[in-house]
């Protein structure tokens, strides 16, 4: 065995050192499910009882890069995961190819590659397995049925699809989230919803479900209304930012300010001097007719930049701004080196806690 390195940024690393072992991250999910099932279990059902309501957060890093899982996982998936559906597309965009250019991902052989899929997969099912402990803690303190439950995550992974690894761009295998809600007698079992929410909408759906007024200004909207009735109406749009500075090693010291809208079955993202990308995923649901000089939709092409021009955006705006971000943390940063404040509430870890079975 050997201590698993570089686990601390996305890059190539993920892919070359994944598979079987155990990374930290596994490791302090189970100890966040344990300690959430305790709370259900102390807390919660003394809350319960007395007919009082409570809100639990529970926060998982699974399943995530490094591609590194417990060995029973890992050798139950390995040589079961189909390779991915997509390749690199022939005309790839400009920044997709120095995305895999910069990450070391251009060349990636087939057994890497099926090793860190089998253990993303195998992450997939320990990431349920521990909803599941937190199920049983509720289904024990009776407020199973009573209690509405939320699943969902803040950014998907390519996993290998377009030659892609962890997220970073505006396909639906990065930017399209889970949601997943229940609450019986409110929400019909077993349905699903076409219509496109943002997660900013969740805690005023939420907000809305306990009976509370709403949050002011507040960027998101409730969506209860269209979760309890498929036929409720709904503004069908979201946007999506992707912004950073040019000092993070994750950029190769290169700005990004990108933004993309989804309208329906439409989708528009633009890049800072770079071409932009169209799809309509009702007719191309992998995204790879790019529509954005089509004559047929330059309609649409118009009205999707309006829209997402419509409250001030601008590449050079936001490069202003992460340059003035940038100047905030590294005065924190120095702060923090200099003070040395006392730490409250971390999970404690050592670096032997990452392993990679040879």
């Amino acid at each position: 065995m050997g201590v698993l390195e570089g686990t601390n940024e996305p890059d190539s690393v993920s892919l070359t050192q994944s598979g079987a072992g155990m990374a930290i991250y596994q490791r302090k999910d189970q100890d966040v499910v344990d300690a959430a099932a305790a709370w259900l279990r102390d807390k919660g059902a003394a809350r319960n009882a007395a007919g009082q309501q409570f809100c639990l957060t529970v926060g998982l890093m699974t399943p995530h890069a490094p591609y590194v899982v417990d060995r029973e996982a890992f050798d139950h998936y390995h040589g079961q995961v189909p390779p991915p559906r997509l390749d690199v597309p022939q005309d790839e965009h400009d920044w997709h190819r120095w995305w895999r250019h910069d990450r070391g991902i251009g060349e990636v052989s087939d057994a890497v590659r099926d090793r860190a899929r089998a253990a993303y997969w195998g992450l997939v099912q320990r990431t349920d397995e521990m909803i599941g402990q937190v199920l049983d803690a509720l289904k024990e303190i009776g407020a199973m049925d009573d209690t509405l439950i939320v699943y969902a995550s803040d950014h998907g992974d390519h996993v290998g699809e377009r030659g892609l690894w962890w997220k970073h761009t505006f396909f639906e295998e990065s930017v399209k989230v889970p949601l997943v809600m229940r609450l019986p007698g409110a929400i019909p079992a077993g349905e699903s919803r076409d219509q496109v929410v943002n997660l900013v909408d969740l805690s005023q759906t939420m907000i809305e479900v306990m009976g509370a007024q709403p949050l002011p200004y507040a960027d998101g909207k409730s969506f209860w209304a269209v979760a309890c009735d498929r036929e409720a109406p709904w503004e069908n749009e979201t946007f999506s930012e992707y912004c950073t500075d040019p000092v993070p090693s994750w950029t190769g010291g290169r700005a990004v300010q990108q933004r993309m809208i989804r309208s329906g079955s439409w989708k528009l993202s633009v890049y800072d001097g770079e071409p932009p990308l169209l799809f309509d995923l009702s007719t191309d649901p992998d995204e790879r007719i790019n529509r954005a000089e089509d004559p047929d939709c330059a309609e649409m092409f118009q009205r999707l930049s309006a829209r997402l021009a419509h409250d001030g955006w601008r590449p050079e705006t936001v490069a202003a701004r992460m340059r003035e971000r940038r100047a905030e943390k590294d005065i924190l940063a120095a702060w923090a080196r200099e003070v040395q404040p006392a730490q409250t509430h971390v999970w404690e870890y050592t670096a032997d806690m990452n392993r990679l079975d040879n």
